[in-house]
């Protein structure tokens, strides 16, 4: 004779069921949708930058400084450090992305008038977390120290 569970406990079993494959489904959409989302607008400030940097070429001759500190700018590869030449290399003209450490990288390479090597734009995208560095966490916030005052209230307080 084989058990079988009642109707009540299969119809909960498959609910569940259901709700967690549902949950990963659409756990999995945001996750990619998020990728894609934060890619492509990325590569949309890239062209914007690009755009600055060969208007201002066009009319000055010269190069200006990137926009963000995120963007950092080569004419050329002698300037840049090993890591970097080792991403930039083999790359051709159009828009890229490479990875070092835990950083992704978004690359534009451009040829630009009146220049015989060609230009490149880094994006660097990195976790850093609550977009404060390392370094300056500890001052932005403190730990709280739990106490008490003269009454016998617990009070919170900032250590000295």
């Amino acid at each position: 004779m084989t058990f079988r569970h009642s109707l009540r406990t299969r119809i909960i079993i498959a609910f569940c069921l259901f709700g967690a494959v549902l949950g990963t489904v659409y756990a999995t959409a945001v996750y990619i949708s998020l990728d894609l989302i934060d890619d492509h607008l990325v590569d949309n400030r890239l062209v914007q930058e690009l755009e600055h940097i060969v208007v201002h070429h066009q009319q000055y001759s010269d190069i200006p400084p990137p926009t963000s500190p995120s963007i950092t700018a080569y004419i050329g590869t002698a300037s840049m450090p090993p890591h970097v030449l080792e991403m930039v290399g083999g790359l051709t003209v159009g828009f890229h992305e490479a990875y070092h450490g835990r950083d992704e990288y978004h690359i534009a390479v451009q040829s630009l008038p009146n220049l015989d090597k060609f230009f490149y734009l880094l994006y660097v995208v990195s976790d850093t977390g609550m977009g404060i560095a390392a370094e300056n966490l500890r001052t932005v916030t403190k730990p709280h120290v739990r106490g008490s005052d003269s009454e016998g209230f617990s009070v919170w307080d900032y250590p000295s």
